[in-house]
């Protein structure tokens, strides 16, 4: 997903001209994100002053600025669609218990839950509703953490490949609130 930052940009005299210089993110055929460098020719460095060019060149920050608030969280490849290139480039490499262990949580609970979103879509928040999904569900807490550590393995190699630019902080507060409780249980219970 690109970086949705805000731009500044800068201003560059070259050859008697003023140009405004700015980067963009440019959705590749693979699906990830490339940074490219673009250059809006503002006139003649002789016919305006430096504060002339920047209000000329803001007028255009603006748009890229509100262009990059409104980029789609769609771009890119859905979680199940990676998992397809993870099983062929990376499944293969692990042991096979790691591998059996891997596609029984992507069968029984990531992909079922996670499956449909886009990779940049899948945010602090929809891991949080997916965690509160494993709860609920009856599952072990020892269940939750190996699944979340399984999204978590997918998700960082996406971001090696630089399909997915999130860091989720997937060692959840909830999670370790809840550990000391059973901890409290166990010695006081």
């Amino acid at each position: 997903m690109p970086r949705r930052r805000f731009q500044k940009g800068s201003l560059v005299e070259k050859s008697g001209r003023s140009y405004g210089v700015y980067r963009v993110d440019v959705l590749q055929a693979n699906g990830t994100f490339k940074r490219d460098q673009r250059w809006q020719p503002l006139g003649l460095v002789t016919e305006q002053s430096k504060r002339a060019a920047w209000k000329q060149f803001q007028s255009h920050l603006d748009e890229v600025n509100e262009a990059a608030k409104k980029l789609p969280a769609r771009a890119g490849l859905t979680l199940s669609e990676f998992v397809r290139e993870w099983r062929t480039h990376v499944a293969v490499n692990l042991k096979g218990s790691t591998t059996r262990a891997a596609e029984s949580h992507l069968r029984a609970h990531i992909i079922p839950k996670l499956g449909n979103l886009y990779l940049p879509g899948i945010t602090t928040k929809s891991v949080q509703g997916f965690v509160a999904h494993l709860a609920s569900g009856g599952r072990s807490r020892k269940t939750a953490e190996n699944v979340l550590l399984t999204l978590s393995c997918l998700l960082k190699t996406a971001r090696a490949w630089g399909v997915y630019l999130r860091r989720l902080p997937l060692c959840r507060p909830d999670l370790a609130a809840r550990r000391s409780e059973d901890r409290a249980a166990i010695i006081h219970g």
